[in-house]
């Protein structure tokens, strides 16, 4: 999708033609995908459920919580309401850092923080959030095409980062 999608739309219509194959998990880990191009057009879609096309703004956001979308109008979901509620009124990167944090739970395995107009991605595993993995998008895309597994990003966090140099090597090819 990343390399041929050049919009939110274009992405989602390529995720409409992909089969995706169920993990057999569901409710309690979710397959979903945050979609936003570089307009702010964005598209959550999880499974077979998808949001409506939206556009963000200055008070406009999106967010998504492992809640499953069809339930949204009839079973509440207070992590999602406390991001409806407070994030309209953030508007510094470690404020919305530390809401994430807030609406995280001890079941959380990563919680992530994107930055549109700063094209950024701020990472935290196991609500590590005193550790932040921060990425640009920029420096990633000039870097070429690589892949990280959660193993290696919680291995980036200060205090593991010695092992990673250590046993580069076969800390990415999984072993």
């Amino acid at each position: 999708m990343l390399e041929r999608a050049s919009s939110t739309r274009q992405a989602v219509a390529i995720l409409d033609q992909t089969e995706i194959v169920p993990h057999n998990v569901e409710p309690y880990v979710r397959l979903q995908y945050f979609i936003v191009d570089q307009d702010g057009e964005v598209c959550i879609v999880a499974g077979r459920e998808k949001t409506d096309f939206q556009k963000l703004d200055a008070v406009t956001f999106a967010a998504i919580t492992n809640f499953p979308l069809s339930l949204r109008d009839s079973v509440i979901c207070d992590r999602f309401t406390t991001l409806q509620r407070e994030l309209p009124h953030i508007t510094k990167q470690n404020e919305a850092m530390t809401l994430v944090e807030k609406v995280s739970n001890d079941l959380t395995v990563h919680s992530c923080l994107y930055s549109i107009t700063q094209q950024t991605i701020s990472i935290c595993i196991e609500r590590e959030f005193k550790a932040i993995l921060n990425f640009s998008l920029d420096h990633e895309i000039a870097r070429g095409a690589q892949f990280y597994n959660f193993g290696q990003l919680k291995l980036m966090q200060s205090e593991y980062r010695h092992r990673f140099k250590e046993s580069q090597y076969e800390v990415q090819h999984g072993f």
